[in-house]
């Protein structure tokens, strides 16, 4: 066996030595056509349960409960907020969320929300009048339910609807506020009226967006720094570009072939990945050190 691996290796550096051009072209060529694979590639959220192996007979025994009957503690809340914002003084624009015109469009967002599949309950003011036909109307059917302090301000100056879902995963969560926005923004909204999104789906979708529109230049900056703390190391500029390249190879070769497996990064793969990374950099760092004291002996 150990002659087998002797004969493999002696006969790969031969191919290196004998055709280095062909061999860095394949290389390169083989890079591409992984790299392509990483363009699949989707930040995901990670819950608590990812962290627990499915060998173990107590998380097969919650996975089986929960596919049956559901999970406890059902599924998450989104909630919608509109809020009066006009534009200009003495204007005959919306400055009650009563108002019935405000109110008839929030009731058109709510029956156009409650027909998802993944909807549990929509509760909004709407459902606490009854096709009034002005301010005053609709403000004495709220005051008589006794119920409007949950989803309508004391100044009246913003209303909520408020969404719960079915216990459903992370990734179909985003999908349902995603869903949600485009029914609120399908739909004419009267003017000076402002519409925002709160609940963990939403909070979790903002995070994830914020943090992929850096996710290039924190890359950029940490490529650099590396690229620096590498040169002064070595104390050479060639010595760090050598050592950077197999790196950089690596990187985009192993998320590409990430991609092509149809995996997508979570908090904890993309910890993981930064920890090979480092530990490769030290490692090359490490060989060229020996390699230039061998040479000066």
């Amino acid at each position: 066996m150990v002659k087998l691996k002797q004969k493999i290796l002696e006969k790969y550096s031969r191919v290196l030595a004998e055709r280095p051009t062909v061999v860095l072209i394949l290389i390169t060529l083989l890079t591409v056509s992984l790299a392509l694979g990483a363009t699949s590639i989707e930040t995901v959220n990670q819950s608590n349960e990812d962290f627990l192996p499915d060998t173990i007979d107590s998380v097969k025994a919650f996975d089986i409960i929960g596919a049956e009957f559901g999970r406890g503690g059902g599924g998450s809340t989104y909630t919608v907020v509109f809020e009066t914002s006009p534009n200009h003084a003495n204007s005959t624009e919306i400055r009650d969320v009563r108002n019935p015109e405000l109110l008839r469009y929030i009731e058109t967002v709510s029956n156009d929300i409650s027909k998802f599949n993944d909807v549990v309950t929509v509760s909004t003011p709407t459902d606490l009048v009854e096709n009034p036909s002005t301010t005053r109307e609709s403000s004495r059917q709220l005051e008589s339910s006794g119920q409007s302090s949950g989803f309508i301000s004391d100044d009246y100056s913003f209303a909520i609807i408020r969404i719960t879902s079915a216990d459903i995963s992370a990734d179909e969560e985003e999908k349902l506020a995603s869903r949600v926005k485009m029914a609120v923004e399908r739909n004419d909204k009267p003017a000076s009226i402002e519409v925002g999104y709160t609940g963990t789906p939403f909070i979790n979708q903002a995070f994830q967006s914020e943090s992929q529109s850096t996710q290039g230049q924190t890359s950029l900056i940490s490529l650099i720094g590396v690229f620096v703390l590498v040169v002064l190391l070595l104390k050479s500029v060639t010595n760090g570009l050598t050592s950077l390249s197999a790196l950089i190879f690596g990187i985009v070769s192993g998320f590409g072939f990430y991609g092509w497996m149809g995996m997508n990064l979570s908090p904890a793969t993309s910890g993981a990945i930064s920890m090979g990374m480092n530990r490769h950099r030290l490692r090359h760092t490490d060989s060229f050190k020996i390699q230039r004291g061998k040479r000066r002996l």
